[in-house]
């Protein structure tokens, strides 16, 4: 592909792998000749492998003082600079009027506990105006009439 071509799309890519995956991939029968290869399978052992390689090597440096202590200094050192930038962007944000990370989360934390106090009163509420219904289906209906009265006068 010269310069002045324009690179091909996604789909003109896809088509290409297939054709060739058809070509050179397969033996023409949907299997995979005996001795192709996965491409994907080659790179997950790959990275497995590297991967335990990896940690091993590590395992082993930090059994190393000098290094486990290095290491140490070296996060302590970052813990101190993240605290220094917090405190220095504090005074930059309320000098600004804008809020800092403690003070959005916790709005939030306090969000969420008005959000759990509303919904305890919700449900007591709820449940109320259900014991409510349960009390007024068991009174019997009141009347200006007495009972008897009631009854004796439908008849007329």
């Amino acid at each position: 592909m010269s310069n002045s071509e324009t690179p091909p799309n996604w789909q003109e890519l896809m088509q290409a792998w297939r054709e060739w995956l058809l070509q050179y991939g397969q033996d023409g029968t949907g299997n995979a000749p005996a001795n192709w290869q996965d491409p994907m399978q080659a790179w997950r052992e790959w990275f497995i492998k590297n991967e335990r390689e990896w940690s091993e090597a590590m395992a082993g440096m930090m059994q190393n003082d000098t290094v486990a202590r290095a290491v140490g200094q070296e996060i302590n050192a970052g813990l101190h600079r993240q605290q220094m930038m917090t405190q220095g962007m504090a005074g930059w944000l309320a000098s600004l009027n804008l809020p800092t990370r403690d003070d959005v989360t916790g709005l939030g934390e306090r969000l969420g506990r008005l959000e759990d106090a509303v919904a305890r009163i919700e449900a007591g509420l709820v449940q109320s105006r259900g014991s409510q219904a349960t009390q007024r289906a068991a009174k019997p209906r009141r009347t200006r009439k007495p009972a008897g009265a009631a009854d004796s006068n439908d008849g007329a």
